[in-house]
């Protein structure tokens, strides 16, 4: 299903991008950054649209935040839906912390392999 979704977001970005060319998605700030040695830099930001219309000035953020692996070009790894997270990098695996509504705080773990990561398991981080 979290596949589906990232794809269908992809499909998102270049039907937007094919439809109003000077428009176009960028990331806020990063809400967590890590180095991953011998990869590269690992962010969870949110995705900002920028509509290139009079009519829609404003711009539109997204609820979630997403993994991001920059190797050269940024690459979406996951989606986060949480707030104030903290990515650990340990060895050949990430763990990404966040809280999730109410008093939920959970992770998602992922590992390492052949410039991407993989998501090995996700659960409640405070049991």
């Amino acid at each position: 299903m979290r596949n589906i979704t990232l794809l269908l977001i992809c499909v998102l970005f270049s039907a937007i991008s094919i439809a109003v060319p000077t428009s176009g998605f960028y990331a806020t700030e990063a809400s967590a950054t890590a180095e991953i040695a011998g990869l590269g830099r690992i962010e969870c930001v949110r995705l900002i649209f920028k509509p290139n219309s009079p009519d829609y000035a404003d711009e539109m953020p997204t609820y979630s935040h997403y993994l991001v692996l920059y190797l050269g070009e940024p690459v979406i790894i996951d989606r986060i839906d949480g707030h104030t997270i903290t990515i650990q990098v340990q060895d050949d695996l990430v763990t990404v912390f966040y809280h999730s509504g109410a008093n939920a705080y959970l992770y998602k773990k992922y590992k390492i392999y052949d410039n991407t990561l993989f998501l090995l398991e996700e659960g409640n981080a405070s049991t």
